[in-house]
C-alpha cells in the first residue's frame, strides 16, 4: 500500500468513526496512524489493525497481541527496548473509535478541541500523561499533516474565497501578495493558510 492509499484508506474510517461521535481531529488522527504503523506497513498494523499504537492495559478486555517496542526513558534519555500488549482491532474504522474513547477519557484537553488539528495535537503531549514517549513527537506528526496536506475542507471557510493577501506593516504601508491558485488559502479556525507565489 502506498502512502496516498494509506492517508485516503484512513482518512475515510477516521470520518466514519468521528461521524459515529468520537472526539477526534481526522487530520491529527491519520498522521498519528501513518508515522505510528510506518503508512500501514508495521507488524501491528498489519495484524492488529492497531494503527496508533495502542497499548492494551489492565482495563482491556479485548483481544491482544503482544509485540516488542522501543521506549523513551525521559528521566536519563536513554531508549530502551521492551515487549508490550497491544489491542488488536477487527478493522481501521473500530481502531478509530476506540482512538476516540481513549481521546475523551485520558486526553479531555484534545477532544475540547478537536475542530482544531494544532491544539488538538498540542493536547495530547500536555498532561502528565503524554500519547507518545518520544519528545518530538508533536513535530513529527504536524510534518505529516502538511506534507501531506491532510487539513480538510470541512476544518476551511467556504464562503472566503481568497485570491491575495494584504499586510499592513507597522509604519503602515501595505504589501500585497498574490496567492498561489493551485493550492488556495484556508481559514483553519481563524486562521490563514497560505501559499504565495
Amino acid at each position: 500500500m502506498s502512502p496516498e492509499e494509506f492517508i485516503e484508506k484512513a482518512t475515510t474510517a477516521a470520518r466514519e468513526a468521528r461521524d459515529k461521535g468520537a472526539p477526534i481531529s481526522v487530520p491529527i488522527a491519520v498522521a498519528q496512524a501513518a508515522l505510528e504503523s510506518g503508512f500501514g506497513r508495521s507488524q501491528l498494523a498489519r495484524e492488529a489493525n492497531n494503527l496508533g499504537g495502542v497499548k492494551a492495559g489492565s482495563s482491556w478486555t479485548g483481544p491482544v497481541i503482544e509485540l516488542p517496542t522501543r521506549e523513551y526513558r525521559a528521566e536519563d534519555g536513554t531508549w530502551y527496548s521492551t515487549v508490550a500488549r497491544w489491542r488488536r482491532y477487527p478493522d481501521w474504522a473500530s481502531y478509530f473509535s476506540d482512538y476516540g474513547d481513549l481521546i475523551q477519557r485520558v486526553y479531555p484537553q484534545s477532544a475540547a478541541v478537536k475542530d482544531d488539528p494544532r491544539a488538538f495535537l498540542e493536547g495530547l503531549v500536555s498532561g502528565h500523561l503524554k500519547y507518545a514517549t518520544d519528545p518530538r513527537y508533536v513535530e513529527k506528526v504536524w510534518t505529516l499533516v502538511e506534507q501531506h496536506d491532510l487539513l480538510e475542507p470541512e476544518y476551511e471557510n467556504p464562503l472566503l474565497p481568497v485570491t491575495s493577501l494584504h499586510l499592513v506593516q507597522t509604519d503602515g504601508t501595505i504589501i500585497q501578495y498574490a496567492l498561489d491558485r493551485e493550492r488556495p488559502a484556508r481559514i483553519v479556525n481563524g486562521k490563514l493558510y497560505a501559499n504565495l507565489r
